[in-house]
């Protein structure tokens, strides 16, 4: 059975996916510093491989954003907002792994970029943006294993995403 081609990924994608981190990059200073932000930036400060609650990778990326950007209300803002942005394409990403052509991957950007989860988990820094983005990387690279004309090399790639979701949130493992 010859397959159809995956379709090129469009730019509409990568348009729709940049309106929910404009919008929370618009919204980021409407209020302070979250209590938990607060906690995080003192774990980012105090780096170790495993805390009490959570694993180390947010923090790790934490500690090195704060010493390159500050620890601002916008500034914590910002990466929440660009992993919310990684997700849309992801979702885009994956209707196109499933041979969804233009309007396929936009609405599929578009409605994991508007998710109102997605766009409340984006509004702080948290390990949740984090999480959302590995799980739909996970979810991509899954399309990919699962097509039969895809190296099967795409196995270590899921292998290295889940390792980092781990990393980040031990919920991967519950997936």
């Amino acid at each position: 059975m010859i397959r159809e081609p995956r379709p090129p990924l469009t730019r509409s994608v990568w348009l729709v996916a940049a309106l929910p981190v404009v919008l929370q990059l618009v919204t980021a200073g409407r209020y302070g510093i979250f209590r938990d932000e607060l906690y995080y930036l003192m774990c980012a400060d105090h780096p170790a491989w495993g805390y009490v609650d959570h694993p180390p990778l947010a923090m790790v990326m934490l500690g090195g954003w704060t010493a390159v950007f500050g620890d601002s209300v916008l500034s914590l803002r910002i990466l929440p907002a660009l992993l919310n942005g990684l997700v849309a394409v992801g979702a885009g990403l994956v209707a196109r792994e499933l041979r969804g052509r233009g309007a396929a991957q936009a609405l599929a950007a578009a409605l994991a970029g508007f998710l109102p989860g997605v766009l409340a988990l984006g509004g702080f820094y948290s390990m949740n943006p984090f999480d959302v983005a590995f799980w739909i990387a996970a979810a991509l690279v899954v399309c990919r294993v699962l097509d039969p004309d895809t190296d099967r090399r795409w196995w270590w790639m899921l292998g290295l995403v889940v390792g980092l979701g781990l990393l980040n949130k031990y919920s991967m493992l519950f997936g």
